[in-house]
């Protein structure tokens, strides 16, 4: 079983990920919530994987990248940012990250990227699809109002909370 960091800052996208990562069969050994965290938890830990955010509190992502790598240079990390620049993804490649994925992002999309990048053979999509179909739509409907700010403090509630419970615990 891969295991996995999650560095981000918004519990809504930290939920997410943790939710698509462990329906596709990866265990989150921690979460980060700002860029010190995440130094800390990665030497802690040692995760075979690093879903990392830019935009963080204390050290901005881009520098934890930079950090991570300087002393592992082996280490697995994938950006999972909303900065959709050419320059930071550039910038970002260039500091040793080993893939970039632009959020929003398709769950879909989301496991057969971080699989590629851990060189292990792609979910099949019948498989993701009996796992996350019902709840793929409501997902990216969910991060659709989050991200335009039209979501109500409720919808948003209950809805952590179905994705909270319906996590699997290791």
């Amino acid at each position: 079983m891969i295991r996995v960091l999650i560095v981000e800052r918004v519990p809504f996208m930290r939920n997410i990920t943790r939710f698509a990562l462990e329906c596709s069969g990866h265990e989150v050994i921690g979460e980060a919530v700002d860029g010190q965290q995440a130094l800390d938890l990665f030497h802690l830990y040692k995760p075979d994987l690093v879903i990392l955010a830019l935009v963080l509190q204390k050290i901005q992502g881009i520098q934890v990248l930079r950090r991570i790598k300087e002393t592992c240079p082996d280490s697995k990390i994938i950006i999972c940012s909303a900065i959709k620049t050419q320059r930071m993804i550039d910038q970002a490649m260039e500091f040793g990250a080993d893939s970039y994925i632009i959020k929003p992002f398709q769950i879909y999309s989301f496991i057969s990227e971080v699989n590629r990048v851990l060189g292990l053979e792609t979910t099949p999509q019948e498989l993701v699809q009996k796992q996350l179909l019902s709840e793929r739509e409501e997902l990216e409907q969910i991060a659709a109002k989050v991200l335009t700010r039209t979501i109500s403090r409720d919808e948003l509630q209950n809805f952590i909370q179905k994705v909270q419970g319906s996590s699997h615990h290791v």
